[in-house]
This record gives C-alpha cells, sequence and structure tokens, in this order.
C-alpha cells in the first residue's frame, strides 16, 4: 500500500499501529481487571452482610462463617430458599431418607431428596436447589 497524498508504504506502519495497539489493549486489560475484580468482591461482601442477623441466625453464623447472613437466618428458621446448597438444605432439614438420581441426558442429572414429613427437595447439576416441596405450606 502506498500513501495517497506522499507515495510512501504504509505496510509497515499499518503493521506497528496493530502491533502498539494490541499491546496496549494487553496491557489494560492485565493491569485493569484486578482492580475491578476487587471492588466487585466488596459489593459482594457488602450484599452478604447487609441483612441483619437474627439471635439465632448468630448461632448458625458462629458454626459455618463462610454462609451469607440471609441464609443463616433460613437455616435457624428450618427453612430453605430456591439456589441454596446441599449442606445448608443438609442443616435446615436434616438427612434425607431416600435419594433419587434421575439422568436427563449424559451430562444433565437432578438429585431429589425426599425427607421426613413428605418434603422434597431436587438440585440441578451444581448441587443448587432448583425446587422443593413442603406439604401444608404455600411457596
Amino acid at each position: 500500500m502506498t500513501c495517497p497524498t506522499c507515495g510512501k508504504r504504509t505496510t509497515k506502519l499499518i503493521i506497528w499501529s496493530l502491533v502498539l495497539f494490541f499491546v496496549s489493549v494487553f496491557y489494560a486489560v492485565k493491569f485493569v481487571s484486578p482492580l475491578l475484580k476487587s471492588s466487585r468482591d466488596e459489593n459482594k461482601e457488602f450484599v452478604r452482610s447487609a441483612v441483619p442477623l437474627t439471635d439465632s441466625g448468630r448461632l448458625v453464623k458462629a458454626i459455618h462463617v463462610g454462609w451469607d447472613n440471609t441464609d443463616c437466618n433460613l437455616v435457624a428458621e428450618k427453612r430453605i430458599r430456591l439456589h441454596m446448597s446441599k449442606p445448608k438444605v443438609l442443616e435446615a432439614w436434616g438427612s434425607p431418607a431416600r435419594v433419587i438420581t434421575t439422568h436427563d441426558t449424559a451430562e444433565f442429572k437432578k438429585e431429589t431428596w425426599i425427607l421426613p414429613g413428605d418434603r422434597k427437595v431436587t438440585f440441578n447439576l451444581i448441587g443448587a436447589v432448583e425446587s422443593f416441596e413442603e406439604p401444608g405450606k404455600l411457596p
């Protein structure tokens, strides 16, 4: 390629401009992304502790320090919610009387816990509550 005004070859100029552009993008991502990540983690910690703990929730939090306040309060009240993990359900409702594993495809499986009192909890592939039933209570 040649420049239309001066007639000089511009191929080297274009290549060096592209190299400089990609190097600057690489360093921007390398140095800016950790700053963005840390601010997101701080916000997550704020949300995690924004709900005040009840007295019984404090007892659960003392045992399970990494759990968020909402889940500690729910476990203390023997309640569960969607997307809750298996250990939290186990702490809130106890051990299952029966476990049923279903495979929809080779990669996709669901696990259903049948608990005393005709309660059912279905977990998705990553072990989070997908649905649950508690007789006599509306969702």
